[in-house]
């Protein structure tokens, strides 16, 4: 058991929690253990009846069968890659990114009435992730191989081939929320590295701790949001995201968090490299494999 937590803490914390919600949410009703019904987006009983779990599980029940080991796969690879290697390890920012993106997603879906939202997520992130490395080339299959930055466009193309128009209506709510995003926030790291502010608060060695005017630190939303820049300070997560997720996710160091330091396992040395070459989930490997 307790190897089996360490290889979890392994995991950064917004993507351990992405997917293991995923497994909670999806194995029971593919076990027939609990009808999908009482898991769905269903607005008169999340507002009616004040069945607010709903707003969490209509974003983490995936396919049956083979599918859903593919998504899981994909949704690994690319929320952690956008975790650890785009936002720096900064969860609590990647956790707003993905709140915020989630309301945009709910209200695209208003006239859709999807009642599931595991799709439009999947591709909220492979797109993000495809724009953060296009150059990278995916296998499909095995079959062909496609630069990253259309890979999003061939799952549009099989989702239509696979549940017709309104399935491509729906998983393209994902992509346009993702893209808006990105055309907002195109870097993410611009929210950690500017110049001091008049008020003294600048970034500190690339990540959310600042230099105040006194000469202490400060990892407070007050001080990040001071040296983000112009209208993207909106971008940086507010106190009570970072009090939830924690400051810094560090591969094989700490997780700064309210309450405390948490240790990390250290990682193998190929994922420390990963690191600084960025997507190295689709680069001549297999969907499915690892």
């Amino acid at each position: 058991m307790d190897d089996i937590r360490a290889e979890l803490r392994k995991i950064p914390p917004v993507t351990r929690f992405m997917v293991l919600s995923s497994t909670a949410v999806s194995l029971p009703v593919m076990m027939h253990m609990l009808s999908g019904y009482k898991v769905v987006y269903a607005a008169k009983y999340v507002f009616g009846q004040g069945q607010i779990w709903r707003l969490w599980t209509s974003w983490f029940l995936g396919p049956s069968g083979l599918p859903f080991i593919f998504d899981m796969l994909m949704l690994y690879r690319a929320s952690k890659e956008l975790e650890e290697v785009l936002f720096g390890g900064h969860s609590a920012d990647y956790a707003w990114h993905l709140l915020v993106s989630g309301v945009a997603i709910m209200g695209l879906n208003v006239p859709l009435r999807t009642l599931i939202f595991f799709r439009p997520l999947l591709h909220l992130l492979v797109y993000r992730a495809a724009r953060s490395n296009p150059e990278a080339q995916v296998s499909l299959f095995g079959l062909i191989s496609v630069k990253n930055i259309y890979f999003p466009f061939v799952m549009l193309g099989m989702d239509l081939i696979n549940g017709g128009p309104p399935a491509l209506l729906q998983s393209l709510t994902g992509v346009i929320a993702s893209h808006i995003w990105f055309m907002l926030f195109p870097d993410p790291s611009e929210l950690r590295s500017v110049p001091a502010t008049s008020s003294g608060v600048q970034s500190y060695g690339g990540s959310s701790t600042y230099t105040l005017s006194g000469g202490g630190r400060a990892t407070s939303t007050a001080a990040a949001r001071l040296s983000a820049p112009g209208w993207r300070k909106y971008a940086v997560a507010p106190g009570w995201v970072r009090w939830l997720v924690g400051g810094i996710h560090e591969q094989g160091g700490t997780e700064t968090r309210s309450w405390g330091t948490a240790v990390v396992p250290p990682r193998a040395g190929a994922e420390q490299g990963a690191k600084s070459t960025g997507h190295n989930w689709g680069s001549g490997q297999r969907l499915g494999s690892e």
